[in-house]
This record gives C-alpha cells, sequence and structure tokens, in this order.
C-alpha cells in the first residue's frame, strides 16, 4: 500500500462552499467562549480524482454577543498518470497525508476567517493555516 503524498498532481483546486454565520446562544448547555473546531469529510475518490470538504468553525465575540462562524472548502486533488486513487486512497492514506492534501484549504479558509472577523474595523481573529490536532475525522467515503 503506497502511504506517500506523491500519488497526486501539484494541481490543488480549493472553493468555497458556504459560509454559516449564526448567533449562540450563551446559556445553552456545552457553550463555549473560546470554541475552535476542524472537521473533514470525504466526499468522492474516483480513480481520477479525491474530493474533500473541510470545515473550520470558530466563536465570534461581537459586542456583547457571540456568533458562530463556519466556513466550508471544497478541496479536489487529481492523480498522477497512471494512478489509481480509489486502490490508494483509504483511511489510513488519508490520516496520514491530511496536512498535504488540505494545505491550500488551510491558508483559505484562515485568510476567510481572518478578512470576515476583521470587517468593519473589528480586531481579526486568526485561526491558524493548519488543521488542529483534535480535528473531527469522518472518513467514509459516500457513494
Amino acid at each position: 500500500m503506497q502511504n506517500k503524498i506523491d500519488v497526486f498532481t501539484n494541481f490543488v483546486d480549493a472553493s468555497l462552499v458556504q459560509i454559516v454565520y449564526t448567533k449562540v446562544d450563551k446559556s445553552s448547555k456545552g457553550f463555549d467562549e473560546t470554541y475552535l473546531e476542524d472537521k473533514y469529510e470525504v466526499v468522492s475518490c474516483s480513480a481520477e480524482k479525491l474530493i474533500i470538504n473541510y470545515e473550520r468553525g470558530v466563536n465570534v465575540p461581537c459586542n456583547k454577543d457571540i456568533y458562530n462562524l463556519k466556513v466550508i472548502a471544497k478541496v479536489v486533488r487529481d492523480a498522477k498518470d497512471n494512478i489509481d486513487l480509489s486502490k490508494v486512497v483509504n483511511e489510513e492514506f488519508i490520516v496520514n497525508n491530511i496536512d498535504d492534501i488540505l494545505c491550500i484549504a488551510f491558508n483559505f479558509v484562515s485568510s476567510l476567517i481572518s478578512n470576515i472577523t476583521g470587517a468593519f474595523g473589528s480586531i481579526p481573529i486568526v485561526t491558524p493555516p493548519a488543521l488542529l490536532k483534535q480535528a473531527k475525522k469522518k472518513t467514509e467515503r459516500k457513494k
């Protein structure tokens, strides 16, 4: 089994899927003002392409309220010639190479969060352009 990132071309396509901005009820059970979470999910994996959705959520203070901001990006990685990704990519491969697979998305999403939270003179929230170690992994393939 191949566990190296060299199965992909250098081309990485990261695009915005959705931005969700909602007010948080501070009295709700489990409320955490410093909430920051990463999630990723394999959307599909064919012989030629791997598609993963990457989501980062963060709580944002605004005046006396707290809002939750979620940014979701889609990352598409193409296979190198003569590589069948459907035979190479499995849960172990994803876990071992997730930083390399999603590298562009980390920068893209981190930058978006900073721009959104820093709008209109607010102090921007700068999140790390890397996967958080406690990221929720959902690596089951959707058919």
